[in-house]
């Protein structure tokens, strides 16, 4: 019994004791934190630590920074007048004053009052501190990334947690980067380095916008449009709709926060065409000039009950160019009937299909290639016709460089530089030629085939624009559903590929419309004409000449290589001569305000050469 008695009062002795160390310790804390000047206050307290570093676009453009927030807290003893405080508070706060005076008052010595304040709000518990008021109040500075852009790349960018560590997007796979740090307190303030992305912020706010409002006109689950450089692979754009902010990710929903372009698995329907045709012309399995006689229904008697591959209509005799022009299921099959599984496998699996294209975006999925050994004897025509095949988006753009680099594949990329924060390049991200898929005189007939497939009378008409040539190639796939095994009745995804111009294509545009539920379902009526849209923005924007455009002289040069701009420090150089895609860069500055009118190149400057440069001067910019 009396040891009993004595084992309580050991108990009541050191919870005493806790009890006075962990009020002694918070309040000391709230000593520091509110009555201290800020040199009193420990390192860790001035947000001291690791600054993430930056994402910008590909002509500097800030699509992500670090800014500093606050967390407000209260140590409740120290708080006077509750009633007062939780009404000036409220108003600061834009909270309601019961919701604030609950916490002054309720059971807890400290309390969470908001977190994520931005400077305004702390400046003014700040300046009312320094008149007296709001004693016990506490604010802690608290890294916090920002994306000024609000969804603009959203599915590029990602977002990051409440760590300041990357969760998605470049802001995970460029963490390291981005947050160089072994996760230990500092004494000093660590800098990341900055992300330089392919992205071009112009490029991807039109192609934003024109996602956004074709799922909106066609009524779709879902549209995503993938632009790249044709010639480097590199990403210009990478849209996806729906879409999130990622200032306020968490409250999205999961659905709008999937990354479709890269992880997205569809059957590319007709558009595949293009790539099966290619493999046939490599392989010998047809030439340029062959002629096939079709009755509009593809049925050899080895297939047995296998259901036939047929066309909408009977497109009668047929060369190669026509089965592409018309789309021919049927032209397809008899094009590819004399390739055996494993070529017409290879061949395909060498485009890229089958595997990521490991383009830096995370969750990137492989698509879906079978090996021939679990082909059935139906499976090589179909497919051929872009059936019993899954890819991404980003897998058919990536692929489609084959055309415009003489048969050779290039892998997409969309990080172009990594640059430490006293502007040292630490690394530089160059073209990645991948293999040689097809010869130059394959890619040539191809695209040859995909621009007759853009004029009147081809399914890709609708892609075609004024004064420059489109080689482009629609699709429209009937959904699949994996869980029953069978192809929808009512849902459809439809696409278009194109590339331009014609003669050394400079740009590939990818679009994907899933499950249209408006007037049409087919990629000619619901992608082609979004793609025709993205190439009227990107013809003058890149300086692309369109035909009847005045021609401007250039240096012998200029074919070869794409000049660069000159420096601008103290004097105005001659900007003439130079192509839009060069000047546009200009609107990255800050001290200078510069508007371009026309397209082409730069014909007239305003001032003229040699100007000095004054801050806030206006650089006119006329082109032909």
């Amino acid at each position: 019994m009396e040891q009993s008695s004595k084992n309580r009062r050991r108990i009541i002795i050191a919870a005493g004791m806790t009890l006075v160390f962990s009020v002694s310790l918070v309040a000391g804390y709230a000593d520091i934190m509110v009555f201290r000047p800020d040199a009193e206050r420990p390192v860790g307290s001035r947000g001291i630590g690791v600054e993430r570093g930056p994402i910008l676009d590909r002509n500097g453009r800030v699509l992500a920074l670090q800014t500093e927030l606050y967390t407000v807290s209260a140590w409740v003893p120290y708080v006077r007048d509750p009633d007062t405080t939780a009404v000036e508070l409220a108003g600061i706060m834009d909270r309601p004053v019961d919701e604030i005076l609950d916490l002054l008052t309720g059971p807890r010595n400290f309390v969470y009052l908001q977190r994520r304040v931005p400077q305004r709000i702390s400046d003014q518990i700040t300046s009312a501190q320094a008149e007296g008021r709001l004693r016990g109040i506490l604010l802690e500075p608290t890294a916090s990334r920002t994306y000024p852009h609000g969804d603009l790349a959203a599915h590029v960018l990602g977002f990051v947690g409440t760590e300041n560590r990357g969760l998605d997007g470049i802001e995970f796979m460029r963490d390291r980067d981005l947050f160089p740090t072994d996760g230990r307190p500092r004494a000093d303030m660590l800098y990341g380095n900055q992300v330089v992305l392919t992205i071009d912020i112009n490029i991807q706010q039109t192609a934003d916008r024109l996602v956004r409002e074709t799922l909106a006109r066609e009524r779709a689950d879902s549209a995503m449009m993938v632009v790249l450089d044709a010639r480097s692979g590199e990403v210009l754009a990478y849209s996806s709709a729906p879409t999130f902010n990622p200032n306020t990710y968490g409250s999205f929903p999961a659905d709008a926060r999937r990354n479709r372009p890269v992880s997205m698995i569809f059957e590319p329907g007709s558009v595949f065409k293009v790539f099966s045709l290619a493999s046939a012309l490599e392989l010998g399995s047809t030439r340029d000039g062959d002629v096939f006689v079709t009755d509009g229904i593809y049925h050899p008697e080895s297939w047995g009950s296998h259901r036939p591959i047929t066309d909408i209509q009977n497109y009668g005799t047929m060369d190669l160019r026509r089965v592409m022009v018309r789309s021919s299921n049927v032209g397809v099959a008899y094009a590819t009937e004399n390739l055996t599984a494993q070529d017409l496998y290879s061949r395909l699996v060498a485009f890229g299909f089958g595997e990521p294209t490991n383009v830096g975006i995370n969750g990137e999925e492989a698509g879906l290639m079978n090996p021939p050994e679990r082909w059935t004897r139906r499976s090589l025509p179909t497919i051929a016709i872009g059936q019993e095949v899954g890819v991404t988006a980003m897998q058919i753009a990536a692929a489609a460089t084959t055309f415009s680099n003489g048969g050779v594949l290039v892998a997409p990329q969309i990080v172009r530089e990594i640059i430490a924060p006293d502007g040292t390049v630490l690394q530089e991200f160059e073209r990645r030629p991948v293999r040689e898929v097809i010869s130059p005189s394959v890619a040539e007939t191809i695209l040859d085939y995909l621009h007759s497939a853009a004029q009147p009378g081809g399914t890709g008409v609708r892609a075609q624009i004024e004064g420059v040539e489109i080689a482009a190639k629609t699709g429209t796939a009937e959904y699949f559903d994996a869980l029953t095994g069978t192809y929808s009745s009512d849902r459809f995804i439809g696409s278009t590929l194109a590339l331009f111009p014609r003669e050394n294509p400079e740009i590939i545009v990818y679009m994907v419309v899933e499950n249209p539920q408006a007037e049409f379902i087919w990629g000619a009526r619901v992608a082609a004409p979004v793609v025709a849209e993205m190439a009227e923005f990107l013809i003058p924007y890149l300086g692309i000449q369109r035909d009847g455009d005045r021609s401007v002289p250039l240096p012998e040069h200029f074919a070869r290589e794409l000049p660069s701009l000159p420096e601008m420090r103290s004097v105005m150089p001659d900007l003439t001569r130079l192509p839009r895609r060069v000047v546009s860069s200009l609107h990255s500055r800050d001290d200078i305000s510069v508007e371009i009118e026309g397209s082409g190149w730069v014909v007239r400057q305003t001032p003229a050469p040699g100007t000095p440069l004054e801050h806030g001067m206006t650089v006119r910019l006329e082109l032909e």
